[in-house]
């Protein structure tokens, strides 16, 4: 059965609007994704090249503030997993901010072989830094 153009109603199309913010959350965890893939792959590879050369790092397109980041997002980082991502959270709450990503040695279970393998993946500001960086 056909209707006339006349009698045909139009439906709207679904929404497929997406909200901003989500957005953009959702494009910083890719990111993070990616890079940490990107360092993972490095990382697993760079004693396999036999020609007794060093392997030159990636380029990391994004540093997580080592007193911002979540447990979370910790825990991509090659080297960290869930448990140590939460210990270094349980530790900057209890002894306040990182002053570098060397000092993240103060928690058991992360030496220098980690934080070699962390270290390009992250950096750390401050909270004085990032209010004068507000204040800007």
């Amino acid at each position: 059965m056909s209707f006339p153009p006349s009698q045909m109603r139009a439906t709207p199309a679904p929404s497929n609007r997406i909200e901003q913010p989500l957005v953009q959350r959702t494009a910083g965890w890719l990111c993070a994704v990616l890079a940490v893939a990107v360092g993972g792959s490095y990382f697993n590879q760079r004693n396999r090249r036999g020609d007794g050369q060093q392997a030159t790092p990636p380029a990391v397109l994004l540093r997580l503030d080592l007193n911002l980041a979540t447990a979370e997002e910790l825990a991509l980082l090659p080297g960290l997993g869930p448990v140590t991502a939460r210990k270094i959270i349980e530790d900057r709450v209890q002894f306040g901010d990182f002053t570098s990503v060397e000092g993240l040695r103060r928690i058991k279970g992360i030496g220098p072989a980690t934080v070699t393998q962390v270290e390009p993946f992250l950096q750390v500001e401050t909270e004085a830094q990032r209010q004068g960086l507000e204040e800007s």
